[in-house]
């Protein structure tokens, strides 16, 4: 397959801890990228983010709480395009907010800093655009600044940056509508050269809380003391 969906369980388990949110929820946001690209026709695979990613062409990360250097090494090296969406790298192995700010590490590729972040009412709809596509953030949306290089490629209505890219490397800055996250990963596949079916199949949410047991399955029982671990150490220093 050409497109691979990197998605990670310590994720899930720290935006569980740290919610920030009662309406965040890790595999609802995996779930809605996946099932865009399959509206799209495009096939997907499904590793973890720890993997090597160097023979896909498209690259989806719905998100990814620590971002480390390993990780850019390998956006340095790919010619893939890339797409990272919210609260990416916004935080270290020690549950803290990076020194130089979200999204971390991320900043070696692609220049650009979370400020501020808010989780989102449903009162609360910012508006925005992407090739033709209206639509709204939910459940969350972070006010972020493009650096050096970077481009800003869409606004939200209030002229906050809503997707941040340099070079190959996207960053969405809130939990978009479904359609404007299929809009978002039409564009990245088709700068990506990706094939995509005539007709698309049919989404299964048990498809992608099946590909999260097995990579828990194999790990949960370390990863999570770990994680509480570091959470603990956070909360009594």
């Amino acid at each position: 397959m050409d497109t691979v969906a990197a998605v990670d369980y310590e994720t899930q388990w720290m935006f569980e801890i740290q919610r920030h949110g009662k309406s965040f929820d890790y595999k609802t946001l995996a779930f809605d990228y996946y099932e865009a690209l399959r509206e799209l026709g495009i096939d997907v695979d499904f590793v973890p983010a720890t993997a090597d990613l160097s023979g896909y062409q498209l690259v989806v990360v719905p998100s990814i709480a620590v971002i480390d250097d390993a990780l850019v090494r390998q956006i340095e090296r790919s010619s893939a395009q890339w797409v990272f969406g919210p609260r990416s790298g916004s935080k270290t192995g020690a549950f803290a907010i990076p020194g130089n700010l979200p999204p971390g590490a991320l900043q070696q590729v692609l220049p650009m800093q979370v400020l501020e972040v808010e989780s989102l009412r449903p009162t609360l709809q910012p508006s925005l655009s992407i090739g033709g596509e209206n639509g709204i953030a939910v459940h969350w949306r972070e006010h972020v600044r493009a650096n050096g290089n970077a481009q800003v490629d869409t606004r939200f209505e209030d002229g906050w940056p809503a997707i941040v890219s340099h070079g190959c490397v996207r960053y969405v800055a809130a939990w978009l509508s479904h359609s404007l996250h299929r809009a978002l990963l039409q564009q990245a596949a088709s700068h990506a050269g990706v094939a995509r079916r005539t007709a698309h199949a049919p989404t299964r949410r048990r498809d992608i809380c099946v590909q999260l047991r097995r990579r828990a399955a194999t790990r949960s029982s370390g990863v999570e003391r770990e994680v509480r671990a570091r959470r603990s150490a956070t909360r009594d220093g």
